[in-house]
Parts: C-alpha cells; sequence; structure tokens
C-alpha cells in the first residue's frame, strides 16, 4: 500500500508543480510548496486508507491552493510588522531618510549609459533581456545558456553597475545606507 502511495503520488508530482509554478513565482518557490503539501498529504492519510487518484488529486489541488494562501497571508503579517527599535540599534542600522530622493532617481540617461558600457558584451546582453521583462529561463533559452550562468550574469551586471554609478556619483555608498 505504501508504495502504491509514493507510486501515485510521483505521478502527481509533475502535475501538482505546474499548477504551483502558475501560483508562484520561480520555480523554487513553487517546489517548496509542493513539498509542503506533498508532506502534509503523507502526513494525513496513513498507509492503511484506500488510495483513490481522482479524490487524491482533488485534495491536492486544494491543498495547493489553501497553502499558497496561507504563505500569502503570512508575508503580509511580516510586511505589515514593525520594526523593533531597539534590534535596530543594536545592529548600527540606520533607517533611511523619508525626505532623501532614492538613488535610482538621480541618474541621468548619460550616467545610465556610461554605467552601461563598463559591462561585458555577455553581462550586457543577459541584463538587457531582463530589463525587456523576460525570465531567467527564457533568457536561457534565447542564449542557449544555463539558468545559472544568467542568474550569475544579472547577479554581476547588477553589481557592476551599482558600482559604476556610484564612482559616477562620487559615493562611496547608497544615502542613508540603503541598497537599492
Amino acid at each position: 500500500m505504501r508504495e502504491e502511495r509514493f507510486r501515485v503520488l510521483s505521478q502527481l508530482r509533475p502535475w501538482l508543480l505546474k499548477r504551483a509554478q502558475r501560483l508562484c513565482y520561480g520555480r523554487s518557490d513553487a517546489e517548496d510548496l509542493v513539498q509542503d503539501v506533498l508532506a502534509k498529504y503523507l502526513d494525513t492519510f496513513k498507509d492503511d486508507q484506500p488510495l483513490n487518484e481522482q479524490s487524491s488529486m482533488a485534495w491536492l489541488a486544494t491543498a495547493l491552493k489553501n497553502a499558497f494562501i496561507s504563505n500569502i497571508r503570512k508575508q503580509s503579517v511580516h510586511l505589515k510588522a514593525e520594526p523593533d527599535p531597539a534590534l535596530t540599534v543594536t545592529l548600527g542600522l540606520v533607517p533611511p531618510d523619508p525626505d532623501t530622493a532614492p538613488f535610482s532617481t538621480t541618474v541621468t540617461d548619460q550616467e545610465l549609459e556610461q554605467a552601461m558600457g563598463s559591462l561585458s558584451q555577455k553581462q550586457r546582453e543577459v541584463f538587457e533581456a531582463s530589463a525587456r521583462g523576460l525570465r531567467y529561463a527564457e533568457i536561457a533559452r534565447e542564449l542557449g545558456l544555463r539558468e545559472g550562468t544568467v542568474a550569475k550574469r544579472i547577479f554581476d551586471a547588477r553589481r557592476r553597475l551599482r558600482a559604476k554609478l556610484l564612482e559616477l556619483k562620487g559615493l562611496e555608498a547608497l544615502p542613508g545606507g540603503r541598497e537599492e
């Protein structure tokens, strides 16, 4: 009975993962959600209970949707939470000045163009594809790269752009200690 349950769940996993990916932005979030739902399924339905594939699919789909909604609610609670002032002081963090304009709004087109010129050709093509709104997987397919390579090049491009823009502005760090 246990082997049958795992066989059915392994067959349903790709279907469940597709549903989760439609709900979540990233594949890793979708995989985490599926893992949580499958674990809950195994906890809820014991080995001695008969297995019905149709009712299992319905249960899994409902549990997936409910788990996704619960995760969003938890995130919303965390976003609404007030920061602990004692923690801010202890860690030496300086809250951003609300009157200071975000760094990104102070960059001119000429400065951005100059900073873009500091990117390598590989970084530039991946960064521009990302700026067009393509996801990592789409960029990887388009350029014949692995997703990890795309992610690394975008990370490096952002870091280089930030450093070059700070240099052009004559700053060592963003105002107020912010990361943007």
